[in-house]
């Protein structure tokens, strides 16, 4: 990143990764004294939630990462995934909000170095799943838990995306943009789509609130050109100095 990117356009990063996984712990530490050394944000997007003793290992690893990175870390959560049937919902928020109580009172009550961000997702598969609108409940719930608004979620299934005030305002922590193509998500943001203005218009929003937290273009690499990791990340870089380009 740091040969590519002589504009320095990447702030900082977002990583998935598996405390379980011993290649992701190795990896990570590694990562988290690179980002300290050389400056950059670093943001994690969690695992999936399978049980209470096992997320509370993650929180405790993320936490001793945290020491290493020397600053505070910002994971972005899903909500429960209930996949099924409309009334699905129901069961996915009422389970939403028992976990995220749970989860933020282990972080408070450690005083673990972390903020947990709850993300709004979009259906999946014609499958129905928790919007802002329901995450606006969760967060009712826990006066510390945060919000990433994934505004790219909101526009392949409204073309339209909510513009915050009050208390999800207050709560945002990070954002997530990214284009879609028909019903596929994740796709980069180009020069040249033919919805650009609209992402123009989600800037000046971000902008007029004041906004200065991270924006995340969270792009899918099989969506990004390339034969290899390396060509990838050479063309995201691209694609972010051609977005930072539109947006000025």
């Amino acid at each position: 990143i740091k040969e590519k990117d002589k504009e320095n356009v990447i702030k900082g990063f977002e990583f998935y990764i598996d405390n379980n996984n011993e290649r992701d712990v190795w990896y990570i530490k590694q990562i988290a004294s690179l980002c300290k050394e050389n400056g950059y944000i670093l943001n994690l997007h969690s695992r999936h939630y399978i049980n209470r003793e096992s997320y509370t290992k993650y929180l405790e690893f993320v936490d001793e990462l945290s020491k290493i990175y020397g600053s505070k870390i910002n994971i972005t959560c899903h909500p429960v995934e209930i996949l099924g049937k409309k009334d699905k919902k129901v069961e996915s928020l009422a389970l939403s909000r028992n976990i995220f109580v749970d989860i933020i009172s282990k972080v408070r009550m450690n005083n673990f170095n972390i903020d947990i961000s709850i993300e709004n997702l979009n259906c999946l598969h014609g499958k129905e799943r928790l919007k802002l609108g329901e995450i606006e409940q969760v967060l009712k719930e826990s006066k510390d838990l945060k919000l990433t608004h994934d505004i790219g979620h909101e526009i392949i299934d409204d073309h339209s995306y909510t513009k915050l005030s009050g208390m999800m305002l207050d709560r945002l922590s990070n954002v997530h943009l990214h284009n879609y193509y028909g019903k596929k998500d994740h796709y980069p943001i180009k020069k040249g789509d033919l919805n650009i203005d609209f992402y123009k218009d989600v800037n000046k929003y971000l902008n007029k609130t004041g906004y200065d937290k991270t924006v995340v273009l969270e792009y899918a690499a099989d969506y990004i050109e390339g034969f290899d990791v390396y060509e990838k990340l050479s063309n995201y870089i691209q694609y972010v100095k051609d977005f930072k380009d539109i947006m000025e």
